[in-house]
C-alpha cells in the first residue's frame, strides 16, 4: 500500500512539475549521480524516520527517460527534495534498479 501511495504522489508531483529541485537534461543518467544526490541529502533523510529515498523513472514514447529521485516523507506524504532528469540514455545500474518497477525505494 505504501508503494502505491508513494508512486501516486510522486508521479502526480512529477507530472505537474510540483517536485521542488533541479530540472536537468543529460545525455546519459548514471547511478553515481543518484547516489551523490542521496549522499548529499543524508542529513535530511536521517532527520526523520519517515523520510525515505526514492527514484521514479518513466520511459517516454520518444525513447528518452524522465527520472525523478529524492527524499519523501511518508507521514506527511510530501517530497522534501528532488531532482528531475531528462536523459537520452541510462546506464546499466539505473536500468537494473528500475527493471522490475518504475519506483525504487532506497533502504534506510
Amino acid at each position: 500500500m505504501l508503494l502505491e501511495t508513494l508512486f501516486a504522489i510522486i508521479l502526480k508531483a512529477a507530472v505537474t512539475g510540483a517536485v521542488a529541485g533541479a530540472v536537468i537534461a543529460l545525455i546519459c543518467l548514471n547511478w553515481d549521480r543518484i547516489v551523490a544526490f542521496m549522499t548529499g541529502n543524508t542529513a535530511l533523510k536521517n532527520s526523520d524516520i519517515d523520510n525515505i529515498g526514492f527514484s521514479l523513472q518513466e520511459k517516454l514514447h520518444t525513447g528518452e527517460y524522465k527520472t525523478v529521485y529524492g527524499i519523501f516523507n511518508t507521514r506527511h506524504q510530501q517530497v522534501l527534495a528532488a531532482e528531475s532528469v531528462a536523459s537520452q540514455q541510462i546506464d546499466g545500474q539505473v536500468a537494473a534498479a528500475h527493471h522490475q518497477n518504475p519506483l525504487v525505494v532506497f533502504p534506510n
